[in-house]
């Protein structure tokens, strides 16, 4: 299978450097957490050891799938340590397929009941204002690179 290049991996991702984002490298998935930081913790597993226009969750390679479970599990770990979720959205959406071209990559969706104990920037409290509805109606929080920083920092940390 050929390995996605540094230039053409950051193409995928929209032409910019994601590599302040990289919370953990697995064999073949990278973990990024999201810019979209509405809710706190929210990270996408992109699938790094190759790509075709692999569109469905089931043409996923059986080492491809163990892997993304291990990688949702350690995930999952993390923030349980950290913030205590009541669930994680898993998504694999491919709606923007004409940006990706499907390529694989799964989103991982912090969900709160109540606001999760901790993080507080200044001003910035983390709500998740749309619990037990989609996620995607929540406004888009855009924090500053030091805070991301922090908050990635914080769940690499927990990563074994």
């Amino acid at each position: 299978m050929p390995t996605l290049s540094p230039e053409a991996e950051r193409t995928l991702l929209g032409g910019e450097d994601y590599e302040q984002l990289v919370i953990f490298r697995f064999v073949h998935w990278i973990l990024y957490l999201h810019e979209n930081q509405a809710h706190l913790g929210r990270a996408y597993a992109w699938l790094a050891t190759r790509h075709v226009d692999l569109h469905q969750l089931h043409d996923l390679a059986a080492e491809e799938r163990d892997e993304l479970d291990e990688v949702m599990r350690h995930y999952r770990s993390a923030l349980d340590a950290l913030w205590k979720p009541d669930l994680v959205n898993c998504c694999w959406l491919g709606n923007e397929y004409g940006v990706h071209r499907g390529h694989g990559h799964m989103h991982l969706i912090p969900r709160y009941a109540r606001p999760p104990k901790m993080l507080d920037f200044g001003r910035r409290h983390f709500d998740d204002t749309c619990f037990g509805r989609n996620y995607t109606h929540a406004p888009k929080r855009v924090l500053l690179p030091e805070e991301l920083e922090h908050i990635r920092k914080q769940i690499e940390q927990r990563f074994t």
